[in-house]
C-alpha cells in the first residue's frame, strides 16, 4: 500500500540536485525540440516551463485519480503532495463539492 512507500520513502516532494537536473534537461530538450534560441532569454524560459508545468499538472492529476482507484487515502496523497488532505482532496476530487469520501 501506499503507505509502505512512503515510510521507505523521502515523503514529502523534494527540491535536490537531481530534480534540478531533470528540470534543466526538460527545459533543454524542449527547447531544441520547438527551435527555439531560449538560452540566456527569460521570456523563452518562461514560455518552456510554462508548458512543462502544465504537462506536470494534467500527468499529477491523472497520478492521483490512480492512487485514489486503488484505494489511497488523501491524507496519504497529501503527503506525497506536500499539502494537507483538505487542500489536495479540493484541487484533484473528481466527486461534487460536499460530497461523502
Amino acid at each position: 500500500m501506499l503507505s509502505d512507500f512512503i515510510s521507505q520513502s523521502q515523503g514529502p516532494p523534494v527540491a535536490d540536485d537531481a530534480s534540478k537536473a531533470v528540470v534543466a534537461e526538460a527545459l533543454a530538450s524542449l527547447g531544441a525540440l520547438r527551435a527555439k534560441q531560449w538560452l540566456g532569454d527569460g521570456a523563452g524560459q518562461i514560455q518552456i516551463l510554462a508548458s512543462l508545468r502544465q504537462e506536470i499538472d494534467l500527468a499529477l492529476g491523472h497520478a492521483v485519480e490512480l492512487a485514489r482507484d486503488q484505494d489511497c487515502t488523501w491524507s496519504e496523497i497529501a503527503t506525497l503532495l506536500g499539502t494537507t488532505a483538505n487542500a489536495a482532496r479540493r484541487r484533484y476530487s473528481k466527486e461534487p463539492e460536499g460530497a461523502a469520501g
